[in-house]
């Protein structure tokens, strides 16, 4: 499998935000997202086998990892290398970060969380919302969405989603997650993902509704 990186730091995004872990980011990534935010993992990497990744995470000696890229589920090899690091005592869970494009059912193994960040229009893809829902439909419990927010038209894409999986959103709450653009500060965009937010008064008082920054973009760690 292709690695551009593994290293231990805390989880800087999501409802797990904070949780120290050690991380296995994938390179390679088939989709072409406007604001890509790891362009550096799209190409290249170096080859590891299964048990030279497990390995390394292991020496981290933390119990939590966290796998990324890249885009980690167009990896060929990734449910044998999930049921592999699933089967190791010393960890307690695995969480899998995904964009969502690609649906695979053999990668909830034991331990194994997936979060998916759904493309929005602001990221220039036509996201399969057929993938989204095999997800949330198929394994609600051990599924978590964060929507990655720009504009207006996002926001507009997002509640049509939240609308049609209401039972899902109405469980597990809706999570807004601001998209940072090259060379401008990132607290530009967490302020105007919060004003985009806060007019949807509906929204607001029927759901659960977080917008959580990618804390790592604000004080500048991995």
């Amino acid at each position: 499998m292709k690695v551009y990186e593994i290293f231990s730091s805390v989880q800087g995004e999501g409802v797990d935000v904070g949780l120290v872990a050690s991380f296995v980011r994938f390179a390679g990534c088939p989709l072409k997202c406007r604001y890509c935010d790891t362009q550096e993992a799209r190409i290249g990497g170096t080859e590891f086998s299964h048990e030279e990744i497990i390995g390394e995470l292991k020496n981290l000696g933390l119990s939590y990892v966290v796998v990324t890229g890249g885009e980690p589920l167009s990896q060929d090899g990734l449910p044998d290398f999930l049921f592999k690091l699933s089967s190791e005592t010393w960890v307690k869970r695995i969480f899998v970060e995904t964009s969502g494009f690609f649906y695979k059912a053999d990668i909830f193994v034991k331990k194994v969380f997936v979060n998916i960040s759904p493309k929005p229009p602001s990221m220039g893809m036509d996201f399969p919302l057929e993938s989204l829902e095999n997800f949330i439909v198929n394994f609600p419990d051990r599924v978590q969405v964060k929507f990655l927010i720009l504009s207006e038209e996002d926001l507009i894409w997002i509640l049509k989603i939240v609308r049609k999986y209401e039972n899902y959103f109405s469980k597990k709450g809706i999570i807004f997650q601001p998209i940072g653009i090259p060379e401008k500060p990132y607290s530009e965009s967490v302020k105007r993902a919060i004003d985009l937010v806060m007019r949807e008064k509906t929204i607001l008082f029927r759901f659960n509704v977080r917008v959580i920054p990618q804390i790592h973009k604000l004080v500048g760690i991995k």
